[in-house]
């Protein structure tokens, strides 16, 4: 493994010696796309002050879904964790500080692993991700970044548009396979979209995993209707329910997620034009529950009742949380000096929990006797509930020079209403949070940007309150927890023009009171701040034309260096971010017997990371590792495409840090049809 991180490293850095004349971004990083991520106001990528990346339906149909995490591999700064369900880390800042949003709307989550997305790949029309401290525009949790998905609406021109994709993913012996209607009537449209997938264990070059197998199902309504040209009204509905096993590689010790489902019902107002003083008006609120189940087994031979016999524990968590929110934001033309942008946020955030453990310890050799059985239960209630008011100016300070200003209050209130092992708790919060952004278009094809913008993560539910059991340890919420904060800065440059472009950033982020847990004795564990965190790295995504040929190369690379300092006077780079990760490749665009499309092959990999605790001792460790794929994208006809991905050609074995091991070598098929 150490040969092929070598390997890799060598290939990353010498493709970053060359970013100066490649650029930007496969099409998944057209500089063009209009986003509202950053700063609220329709931007261009290319004259965005933040980091943005945005993938379009177009680019969507080019990647074999076997899962969200599939259309994230090639952005900058991402990298998707998967143990049993897929989550995403942006720079090495964990899966629970980076903020997930469908149709602009939060999805909540109070466990210690983060948020995961539950959707239907092919049901997304478009995904947005933003890298680096978020908080002003997108709310609390946008630490590490944001991704949101927009999700379909009907289709345009025509009263009845069927779309069917499905496919087999060879890594797990799995398929997926969704189909939508949708369609426009008058001033009516609708989409109603139907999906199951089903993931075998991961076969990877050595094993199988065992059990590491993942089911879905899901089901999305879109109706919208067109009051009149300016004024349009939407509702949405979406249940998604997923299942997992996750694969802990010891008979002794099994984790399994039989549900893990979302319900959600939303309803939008867009209003442009309404006023020559407001270009846009945008409503929307909502309400969703996630349904939980956690359950874990442990088989040990060290018990804490009868010494020397084996002892079983076995722990369950059934959760429910139920989310309303209330959005409303302006754009607004009040000012000659540009454009203004305002918004209020409420949050009502509430977690009903059932937590049981049983632990059965059998007796020790010699004369038989019967089991001592300890059983463990609680109920607890708690709920968060956020205020926000924000807004943004943007400043025309010249024909080149753009300037963004923005500010955010946050009041928060948390609260455990009922436990029936502890008194009532609350904790609150109120403070208030700034960004600043420059941008420089010195001609048309060059833009040079500054951002400074801050983050902030409230403590979730379990963090501040609950009580939690698994694997023998005993976690306990510390209700006297301080949100994390952090303040990213930005240096950027991007270039779109003579048939390359290139975006590139310098990024340095330093965090404060970021929430782990510590040791606190006996087996138990409690959620504390550490002091600090820095981080710092380079992304650059490249990609450029060969003259008038056909081949393309491109790179999508980040390095970067995280430094946990405890508080306690120990201090560490190993916080389980690789240094290094990234593509490199080619892609060929063809034209073959009326068919065309795209040829992509690429070497992806990262070098080796380590995490440490706050004693030093390594918490767990990944290898390096490099992988040859090969992709293709084939128009079959103006209505069907196919794409094929070609996995891990040398069947390398890499076990990368906070994923399962990587799949064998294999083959992905989606065939994707539109009548």
């Amino acid at each position: 493994m150490l040969k092929q991180a070598l390997t890799i490293t060598t290939v990353l850095v010498t493709a970053t010696g060359l970013s100066a004349r490649i650029s930007a971004a496969q099409d998944a990083t057209a500089l063009e796309a209009i986003t509202v991520l950053g700063t609220g106001l329709p931007t261009s990528v290319f004259e965005s002050p933040s980091s943005v990346t945005v993938i379009d339906d177009g680019q969507l149909r080019r990647i074999a879904p076997e899962k969200i995490g599939s259309y994230l591999e090639s952005v900058p700064g991402v990298i998707i964790g998967e143990q049993g369900i897929q989550r995403i880390q942006i720079r090495g800042e964990a899966e629970r500080r980076v903020l997930i949003k469908v149709d602009g709307q939060a999805l909540t989550d109070h466990t210690t692993y983060g948020q995961p997305v539950l959707v239907d790949p092919l049901n997304i029309e478009r995904i947005e991700v933003i890298r680096g401290a978020s908080s002003v525009v997108s709310g609390s949790r946008a630490i590490g970044g944001v991704v949101n998905i927009v999700t379909k609406r009907g289709a345009p021109d025509t009263a009845a548009e069927v779309t069917f994709g499905a496919g087999y993913f060879g890594g797990s012996d799995g398929y997926r396979a969704s189909g939508s209607v949708g369609g426009t009537i008058g001033a009516f449209d609708y989409r109603i979209t139907a999906g199951t997938a089903d993931f075998g264990d991961r076969e990877t070059p050595d094993r199988t995993l065992v059990p590491s197998e993942s089911a879905s199902d899901s089901l999305a309504v879109h109706l919208g209707y067109q009051i009149d040209p300016n004024q349009y009204v939407m509702f949405k509905a979406q249940r998604y329910d997923q299942s997992a096993d996750v694969f802990t590689d010891d008979p002794d010790f099994t984790i399994t997620l039989p549900n893990r489902d979302l319900t959600k019902y939303s309803a939008f107002y867009e209003g442009t034009d309404l006023a020559p003083w407001m270009p846009k008006l945008n409503a929307d609120v909502y309400y969703q529950t996630v349904d939980r189940v956690f359950e874990n087994d442990v088989n040990t031979g060290v018990p804490p009742f009868v010494p020397n016999a084996p002892t079983n524990i076995q722990g369950l968590s059934d959760d429910e949380g139920r989310t309303w929110g209330l959005n409303v934001t302006a754009e607004l033309s009040i000012f000659d000096i540009g454009r203004s942008f305002v918004g209020f946020e409420y949050e009502d955030d509430r977690l009903d929990t059932a937590r049981s453990s049983i632990v059965t310890a059998n007796p020790p050799p010699g004369p038989p006797g019967p089991p001592v059985v300890s059983v463990d239960s609680r109920e607890e209630d708690a709920s968060i509930k956020t205020t926000s008011l924000y807004a943004l100016q943007e400043f025309d300070l010249s024909d080149t020079v753009t300037g963004f200003l923005g500010g955010r209050y946050y009041a928060v209130d948390a609260e455990l209403i009922r436990s029936t092992r502890s008194a009532p708790r609350s904790n609150d919060d109120d403070r208030f949070l700034g960004s600043a952004g420059l941008v420089w278009t010195p001609n048309p094809e060059t833009a040079l940007r500054l951002n400074i913008s801050q983050g902030y993560s409230y403590p979730s539910l379990g963090q501040l309150f609950l009580e939690t059991s698994a694997g023998g340890q005993t976690v306990i919420g510390n209700p006297d927890l301080e949100p994390e904060t952090a303040t990213t800065l930005e240096l950027g440059a991007r270039y779109d023009g003579a048939g390359a472009t290139i975006d590139a950033t310098f990024f340095y982020t330093d965090s404060s009171d970021y929430i782990e847990l510590t040791g606190a004795g006996g087996g138990t564990l409690s959620y504390t701040n550490i002091a600090a965190a820095e981080a710092f790295g380079l992304e650059v995504l490249a990609e450029t034309r060969i003259g008038a040929s056909n081949w393309s190369p491109y790179a999508s690379l980040t390095y970067v260096r995280r430094e946990f300092d405890f508080g306690n006077g120990f201090k560490t780079k190993d916080s389980g971010t690789p240094e290094l990760f990234g593509r490199v490749g080619v892609k060929y665009d063809f034209d073959w017997f009326g068919m065309t499309g795209v040829l992509d092959a690429h070497v992806r990999g990262e070098t080796s990371a380590t995490l440490r605790d706050e004693t030093g001792a390594v918490v767990r460790s990944g290898d390096g590792f490099g992988l040859l794929e090969v992709d293709a994208f084939v128009n079959i006809s103006e209505n069907a495409s196919l794409t094929v991905a070609l996995n891990n050609l040398l069947n390398t074995t890499y076990d990368p840090i906070d994923q399962i091991e990587g799949q064998k070598r294999s083959v992905d098929v989606f065939l994707t049809w539109t009548f």
